[in-house]
Protein backbone atom coordinates (compact mmCIF):
# COMPACT_ATOMS: atom_id res chain seq x y z
CA UNK A 1 0.00 0.00 0.00
CA UNK A 2 2.77 2.45 0.85
CA UNK A 3 4.60 1.68 -2.40
CA UNK A 4 1.34 2.21 -4.31
CA UNK A 5 0.92 5.56 -2.55
CA UNK A 6 4.40 6.60 -3.63
CA UNK A 7 3.62 5.61 -7.20
CA UNK A 8 0.33 7.50 -7.54
CA UNK A 9 1.30 10.53 -5.42
CA UNK A 10 3.43 11.95 -8.25
CA UNK A 11 0.35 12.06 -10.50
CA UNK A 12 -1.32 14.74 -8.40
CA UNK A 13 0.03 18.29 -8.21
CA UNK A 14 1.01 19.60 -4.80
CA UNK A 15 -1.31 22.62 -5.03
CA UNK A 16 -4.44 20.55 -5.58
CA UNK A 17 -6.06 17.92 -7.75
CA UNK A 18 -6.88 18.89 -11.33
CA UNK A 19 -9.41 16.69 -13.02
CA UNK A 20 -8.78 15.70 -16.61
CA UNK A 21 -8.93 12.37 -18.36
CA UNK A 22 -5.74 11.15 -16.68
CA UNK A 23 -6.91 12.43 -13.29
CA UNK A 24 -10.33 10.81 -13.67
CA UNK A 25 -8.83 7.53 -14.83
CA UNK A 26 -6.32 7.51 -11.99
CA UNK A 27 -9.02 8.38 -9.47
CA UNK A 28 -11.23 5.59 -10.79
CA UNK A 29 -8.41 3.08 -10.50
CA UNK A 30 -7.63 4.23 -6.96
CA UNK A 31 -11.28 3.96 -5.91
CA UNK A 32 -11.45 0.47 -7.45
CA UNK A 33 -8.26 -0.53 -5.64
CA UNK A 34 -9.36 0.82 -2.26
CA UNK A 35 -12.81 -0.74 -2.68
CA UNK A 36 -11.33 -4.13 -3.55
CA UNK A 37 -9.00 -3.87 -0.53
CA UNK A 38 -12.00 -3.17 1.72
CA UNK A 39 -13.94 -6.10 0.26
CA UNK A 40 -10.91 -8.39 0.63
CA UNK A 41 -10.44 -7.37 4.28
CA UNK A 42 -14.13 -7.97 5.03
CA UNK A 43 -13.96 -11.35 3.28
CA UNK A 44 -10.97 -12.38 5.41
CA UNK A 45 -12.88 -11.45 8.55
CA UNK A 46 -15.86 -13.45 7.33
CA UNK A 47 -13.62 -16.45 6.60
CA UNK A 48 -12.37 -16.35 10.19
CA UNK A 49 -15.93 -16.87 11.38
CA UNK A 50 -16.83 -13.33 12.32
CA UNK A 51 -20.44 -12.62 11.37
CA UNK A 52 -20.52 -10.44 8.24
CA UNK A 53 -23.50 -10.22 5.94
CA UNK A 54 -23.40 -9.53 2.23
CA UNK A 55 -24.69 -6.06 3.03
CA UNK A 56 -21.49 -5.27 4.93
CA UNK A 57 -19.39 -6.30 1.93
CA UNK A 58 -21.37 -3.79 -0.15
CA UNK A 59 -21.82 -1.00 2.40
CA UNK A 60 -18.20 -0.66 3.59
CA UNK A 61 -16.73 0.37 0.20
CA UNK A 62 -19.82 2.47 -0.57
CA UNK A 63 -19.43 4.29 2.73
CA UNK A 64 -15.77 4.97 1.93
CA UNK A 65 -16.77 6.41 -1.42
CA UNK A 66 -19.42 8.65 0.16
CA UNK A 67 -16.96 9.91 2.75
CA UNK A 68 -14.40 10.68 0.05
CA UNK A 69 -16.72 12.53 -2.35
CA UNK A 70 -16.82 15.85 -0.44
CA UNK A 71 -13.15 16.31 -1.29
CA UNK A 72 -14.11 17.51 -4.75
CA UNK A 73 -16.18 20.45 -3.49
CA UNK A 74 -13.12 22.53 -2.62
CA UNK A 75 -14.09 23.60 0.92
CA UNK A 76 -11.53 24.56 3.57
CA UNK A 77 -11.24 23.93 7.29
CA UNK A 78 -8.75 25.58 9.64
CA UNK A 79 -6.83 26.94 6.66
CA UNK A 80 -6.44 23.51 5.04
CA UNK A 81 -7.92 22.52 1.69
CA UNK A 82 -10.51 19.76 1.46
CA UNK A 83 -7.82 17.41 0.14
CA UNK A 84 -5.61 18.03 3.16
CA UNK A 85 -8.52 17.65 5.58
CA UNK A 86 -9.51 14.31 4.05
CA UNK A 87 -5.88 13.18 4.19
CA UNK A 88 -5.68 14.16 7.86
CA UNK A 89 -8.97 12.34 8.50
CA UNK A 90 -7.51 9.26 6.85
CA UNK A 91 -4.35 9.55 8.93
CA UNK A 92 -6.39 10.04 12.11
CA UNK A 93 -8.39 6.93 11.23
CA UNK A 94 -5.29 4.95 10.28
CA UNK A 95 -3.39 6.14 13.35
CA UNK A 96 -6.22 5.50 15.81
CA UNK A 97 -8.62 2.77 14.70
CA UNK A 98 -6.20 0.10 13.48
CA UNK A 99 -3.55 0.41 16.21
CA UNK A 100 -6.27 0.54 18.88
CA UNK A 101 -7.86 -2.60 17.42
CA UNK A 102 -4.56 -4.47 17.54
CA UNK A 103 -3.72 -3.17 21.03
CA UNK A 104 -7.11 -3.92 22.60
CA UNK A 105 -8.48 -6.87 20.63
CA UNK A 106 -5.69 -8.82 18.97
CA UNK A 107 -2.71 -8.85 21.34
CA UNK A 108 -3.26 -11.77 23.73
CA UNK A 109 -4.17 -10.97 27.32
CA UNK A 110 -2.38 -12.59 30.26
CA UNK A 111 -4.70 -15.61 30.06
CA UNK A 112 -3.87 -16.10 26.37
CA UNK A 113 -7.17 -14.86 24.90
CA UNK A 114 -6.84 -12.97 21.63
CA UNK A 115 -9.35 -12.04 18.97
CA UNK A 116 -13.08 -11.50 19.21
CA UNK A 117 -14.41 -14.96 19.96
CA UNK A 118 -16.72 -15.58 22.89
CA UNK A 119 -17.80 -13.29 25.69
CA UNK A 120 -14.28 -11.95 26.21
CA UNK A 121 -14.16 -11.00 22.53
CA UNK A 122 -17.43 -9.09 22.77
CA UNK A 123 -16.06 -7.24 25.80
CA UNK A 124 -12.91 -6.37 23.86
CA UNK A 125 -14.98 -5.09 20.96
CA UNK A 126 -17.09 -2.88 23.26
CA UNK A 127 -13.97 -1.51 24.96
CA UNK A 128 -12.37 -0.85 21.56
CA UNK A 129 -15.46 1.01 20.30
CA UNK A 130 -15.61 3.10 23.47
CA UNK A 131 -11.89 3.89 23.40
CA UNK A 132 -11.96 4.92 19.73
CA UNK A 133 -15.13 6.96 20.26
CA UNK A 134 -13.66 8.85 23.20
CA UNK A 135 -10.20 9.30 21.64
CA UNK A 136 -11.45 10.32 18.16
CA UNK A 137 -12.09 13.98 19.08
CA UNK A 138 -8.56 14.20 20.49
CA UNK A 139 -7.12 12.78 17.28
CA UNK A 140 -9.32 15.14 15.27
CA UNK A 141 -8.02 18.13 17.18
CA UNK A 142 -4.45 16.87 16.91
CA UNK A 143 -4.38 15.97 13.23
CA UNK A 144 -7.07 18.12 11.61
CA UNK A 145 -7.03 21.28 13.73
CA UNK A 146 -3.23 20.96 14.10
CA UNK A 147 -3.30 21.13 17.90
CA UNK A 148 -0.83 18.29 18.40
CA UNK A 149 -1.06 18.43 22.20
CA UNK A 150 -4.45 16.69 21.98
CA UNK A 151 -2.79 13.57 20.56
CA UNK A 152 -1.28 12.85 24.00
CA UNK A 153 -4.58 12.34 25.89
CA UNK A 154 -6.03 10.51 22.88
CA UNK A 155 -3.17 8.04 22.87
CA UNK A 156 -3.33 7.78 26.66
CA UNK A 157 -7.03 6.84 26.50
CA UNK A 158 -6.32 4.03 24.06
CA UNK A 159 -3.39 2.74 26.10
CA UNK A 160 -5.42 2.78 29.32
CA UNK A 161 -8.35 1.02 27.64
CA UNK A 162 -6.25 -2.14 27.56
CA UNK A 163 -6.68 -2.35 31.34
CA UNK A 164 -10.41 -2.91 30.86
CA UNK A 165 -9.82 -6.21 29.02
CA UNK A 166 -7.49 -7.79 31.58
CA UNK A 167 -8.47 -11.25 32.75
CA UNK A 168 -10.48 -11.28 35.94
CA UNK A 169 -8.56 -12.24 39.04
CA UNK A 170 -10.10 -15.15 40.88
CA UNK A 171 -9.69 -15.46 44.60
CA UNK A 172 -8.04 -18.60 45.82
CA UNK A 173 -9.31 -20.31 48.90
CA UNK A 174 -6.71 -20.09 51.67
Amino acid sequence: MIVLTLLYAVLFPVDGFTMGFAGTLTLGLLIAHFGSQAIYTCALQWKEGLPLSGRVLFVVPLLGLCIGLPVFHGWTLAGSSSYEVMYYCFMAFYGLVFPAYVWICMIPTADGHSGLRGGRGRLKLRVWCAAVGVAAPCFGMGLIAMEEFFLVPGLGLVLLARLAVRPRQTRRAA
